[in-house]
């Protein structure tokens, strides 16, 4: 649930066409965005998770 929070800004300014190299979140291939979750260190211990997003037509 964490990840589906930390997504949903990044989701809605790519849905409206803003690019991630725009967002200062690009990866080597255009149009992939990376971010990491936001990680509840008192569960997991401090894991971290990276998420790589792309829009698919």
């Amino acid at each position: 649930m964490h990840a589906l929070a930390s997504l949903m800004p990044f989701y809605n300014a790519m849905a409206k066409g803003v690019k991630p190299e725009k967002m200062g979140l690009a990866g080597k291939k255009e149009g992939q965005l990376y971010f990491q979750c936001m990680d509840p260190e008192r569960i997991t211990g401090g894991g971290t998770a990276v998420f790589k997003v792309k829009k698919v037509l």
